[in-house]
């Protein structure tokens, strides 16, 4: 059960008015209300008076919204990880680009260090991927956006990773050839 779901039954419970808990935990009404209604979380301290008050633990209070507060971390978590290795590409690009046509030893530093980015993103990111069991893109995209993850369509062979290990190396190679005789 989801805490605006709790919060609501045990005010109702104890046959509250959301004016009269609102007095309670020191907060306006419209704030019980979001909360009732999952537009906003009660802070920490109101949830400590909230479960004194009901007489249930603050466990019991948020129970069933811990997971959905570690997934919208770790969602959060993978979509800096993400901007990362894009930000990292984007330094290594332009690094390749100073490197031929001026300054040898920024672009080389600036290859470097967009290389470091993006390589450690990856691996962050994959860490994510893995402990949450999402794999394939679609997978992914419905973990972000909140929804089901089906793992049904999956190719578990091991033939498709190294397929995609050949493929995004070819691409990297093709643009940084690319970037070396566009600029």
């Amino acid at each position: 059960m989801k805490i605006c779901e709790q919060l609501k039954t045990y005010r109702k419970k104890m046959n509250l008015s959301q004016d009269d808990l609102a007095v309670i935990v020191y907060v306006s009404r419209q704030t019980i209300s979001n909360w009732e209604t999952g537009k906003s979380y009660p802070d920490l301290k109101s949830l400590l008076l909230m479960s004194d008050y009901f007489d249930v633990s603050l466990d019991e209070l948020v129970k069933g919204d811990l997971q959905m507060m570690k997934e919208r971390v770790d969602a959060t978590t993978l979509n800096h990880y993400s901007l990362g290795m894009v930000v990292g590409f984007v330094v290594m690009i332009f690094g390749a680009v100073f490197y031929i046509k001026t300054q040898k030893n920024i672009g080389m530093v600036m290859t470097i260090l967009g290389g470091i980015i993006m390589f450690y993103s990856a691996i962050k990111a994959e860490k994510i991927k893995k402990k949450l069991d999402i794999q394939t893109f679609s997978e992914i995209m419905a973990y972000m956006e909140g929804k089901e993850v089906v793992r049904s369509k999956r190719m578990c062979s091991i033939l498709s990773v190294i397929l995609k290990i050949v493929l995004s190396t070819m691409v990297t190679l093709m643009i940084v050839y690319l970037a070396l005789f566009l600029f």
